[in-house]
């Protein structure tokens, strides 16, 4: 899919953008309970745990966790979600000259 998209775009001279989120997983709201086990040498007050407020790298849910903020976001900004590939969004945008 994603090779029809770039040959289009070159075809039709549209410019296309790519680029990679550092710590994406890390942004992204979970939408469950998740608790942890604490580390060695931490020492919580008793009765105490640690509950996770956003996701985190190796969390099973993290990936669709931020895929999903992503999606909200760029839904929101006015791009259109390709039908057939969850992961390709497309902005069209009319340039007065």
């Amino acid at each position: 899919m994603i090779r029809i998209i770039i040959a289009i775009a070159v075809q039709a001279g549209l410019t296309l953008y790519q680029f990679d989120i550092r710590g994406a997983f890390l942004c992204a709201p979970i939408d469950r309970e998740i608790y942890l086990k604490l580390p060695p040498g931490y020492s919580p007050p008793p009765g105490k745990t640690a509950k996770l407020r956003r996701s985190l790298y190796g969390l099973r849910q993290a990936p669709s966790a931020f895929h999903a903020l992503f999606e909200e976001w760029l839904l929101k900004y006015g791009f259109k979600q390709i039908r057939g590939d969850r992961v390709t969004f497309m902005l069209r945008r009319c340039l007065s000259v």
